[in-house]
């Protein structure tokens, strides 16, 4: 298939896909030119872009990626894949931990306000500065 259609196929620009192979993370060999000169990418290079995708979502730098699949011989390419796994699964249970605080403290501010709040300074007062002055009644 040509770079148009592996592009639409694989969801990446024709940009995405050419830096990639400057990469070394896909290649196709000169053979797999047309009588045009046009690159003739096989199916595996669209699988590959696939695996591609799925570990950026699995938040892959293309560095890492790169060293995944990109083996220069002189290591089995999962040597380092568990310990990573887990760096980001830490990463992840970190920011999740970030996200139910950021949560928890809307819900405070939700509860505390009704629309109607007094404002210091221009921020409503129902919004806990964290000076550690505690409300003796609620701003709402």
């Amino acid at each position: 298939m040509l770079i148009g259609e592996l592009s639409k196929r694989s969801q990446f620009s024709r940009d995405t896909i050419r830096y990639y192979e400057k990469l070394g993370l896909i290649h196709i060999g000169t053979e797999r030119r047309n009588d045009s000169n046009y690159k003739n990418y096989p199916p595996e290079v669209l699988n590959r872009l696939r695996h591609i995708h799925i570990l950026k979502e699995c938040g892959f730098t293309l560095r890492e990626i790169q060293r995944l699949l990109v083996n220069d011989g002189k290591y089995h390419v999962c040597d380092s894949l568990p310990s990573q796994l887990a760096g980001k699964i830490s990463a992840i249970e970190k920011k999740v931990a970030e996200l139910l605080e950021f949560k928890e403290s809307l819900f405070k501010i939700q509860q505390a306000c009704n629309s109607r709040c007094d404002t210091s300074n221009g921020m409503p007062d129902c919004v806990d500065t964290g000076h550690g002055k505690k409300k003796t009644s609620p701003c709402c």
